[in-house]
């Protein structure tokens, strides 16, 4: 029994010093080369294009884990690339074949990536996605082959977007992971507005007969696919754009909620010697035409917009670079000033006229919706926390007529 325990706590102790060495091989340094910058969209079929073969540097692995006893592929290898509208990164390893696995990002064959922003002297960031990308036949598993996994260390596990292209080949003895992502499916990380970018990636291939995949990474990072974690990161960087007779545009509003009678800056970058306006669009939930503009997009790089006249509610932002294909869509709410002192003082006047469990309940709905706007984040849209803030006033203007709706309220409710 002694001797169980002893072997168990040195095979600890191994396994500590090994993480403890990989952790100090980690780099932090930024990445090099730049990440080239292209114009074209690339044809994403899982085959690397001929033009692009020699333009994008062959990027190697940092760490590399074959715990399958030499079987399998260890000679694996990505290029990246971006533009205003994209970032691309393609995957490549020696193998015969593809392998599809359940959650293939995890297991193989697929890859991991990680984009988020930079904190001061590179500490860990709470603010990152890590999107999962795998080869996928069968029908049922067709929601793994893109996918957000976390979002800000929440787990998603939601399906990515169409716009979002993904595909895998085999070729010549070589298997090919194409990607093509938006940069409107990571807002707001973009090379033009971000002060910096993190990034990290993780390519698991798995072996026939074996239940574990050997993987290959940039940052060793244990909480990489962990859940309530911080991550690591290693900062990109991105070449300057060569532009000639062509326009490239970006756009992105200065936060995504604000508190009624408040203006939005749209940021706008372009890269460009062509004088196009930029047209700006708002819509109400019901897609009703609200505000409509053009300003020239060379002599302003931020738009002010007269969101001040808006009522509390849910719009979407539509802003198009009249002269290039740059357009999208972002959503944004406007939520009514909510000063929790006044609200309770309000509150407290009525507790006469309520019962002593509605009292309580509707406390605690006070302070949860204090906690959830102190939590946001300024790119965070909050639909959801609108809905209950307007449930919250609901229920204080029926206890000011005398009515006690939260006792009153039938089937399942949270309360205190």
């Amino acid at each position: 029994m002694i001797k169980k325990i002893l072997l168990g706590l040195l095979g600890l102790i191994v396994v500590f010093v090994v993480f403890l060495i990989i952790e100090l091989r980690n780099d932090y340094s930024p990445l090099t080369p730049a990440i080239n910058y292209i114009q074209d969209e690339p044809i994403i079929d899982g085959v690397l294009d001929e033009n692009l073969q020699s333009i994008l540097p062959q990027r190697d692995f940092e760490h590399r884990f074959n715990i399958n006893f030499l079987k399998g592929s260890m000679g694996s290898n990505f290029r990246m690339a971006y533009n205003a509208n994209f970032l691309y990164v393609y995957v490549e390893a020696e193998a015969d074949s593809i392998i599809s696995r359940d959650r293939g990002y995890q297991n193989g064959d697929g890859f991991v990536l990680l984009l988020s922003s930079v904190k001061p002297d590179n500490e860990k960031t709470d603010e990152f996605y890590v999107l999962g990308f795998s080869a996928q036949e069968k029908a049922e598993r067709l929601w793994a082959k893109k996918v957000i996994w976390y979002h800000n260390v929440e787990v998603k596990l939601s399906r990515l977007s169409d716009e979002v292209q993904f595909e895998t080949a085999a070729k010549d003895g070589k298997i090919g992971f194409e990607l093509l992502l938006p940069w409107s499916q990571v807002y707001p990380h973009h090379p033009w507005h971000s002060d910096k970018i993190g990034f990290n990636l993780s390519f698991m291939k798995a072996i026939e007969n074996r239940s574990f995949p050997n993987s290959q990474g940039m940052i060793f990072d244990l909480a990489f696919m962990a859940e309530k974690s911080l991550r690591k990161y290693k900062e990109l960087q991105f070449e300057k754009p060569q532009i000639t007779n062509s326009k490239e545009t970006f756009a992105l509003l200065d936060q995504n909620h604000y508190y009624v009678g408040k203006k939005a800056l749209l940021k706008v970058k372009v890269e460009s010697t062509i004088s196009d306006p930029i047209s700006v669009k708002i819509f109400s939930k019901e897609n009703q035409l609200i505000f409509d503009t053009l300003t020239n997009s060379l002599s302003h790089e931020q738009v002010e917009l007269q969101t001040n006249n808006l009522e509390s509610g849910n719009y979407k932002l539509i802003w198009e670079s009249i002269g290039s294909n740059s357009i999208d869509s972002v959503k944004f709410t406007m939520i009514p000033y909510f000063e929790k002192e006044s609200l309770v003082q309000k509150f407290n006047k009525q507790k006469p006229n309520i019962s002593e469990g509605s009292y309580h309940t509707l406390l605690f709905h006070i302070n949860d919706i204090v906690k959830r706007i102190e939590k946001l984040k300024k790119y965070d849209e909050c639909a959801l926390l609108l809905k209950d803030l307007n449930r919250l006033v609901s229920y204080f203007d029926q206890m000011e007529t005398g009515n006690d709706i939260v006792k009153s309220q039938t089937g399942v409710s949270r309360r205190a």
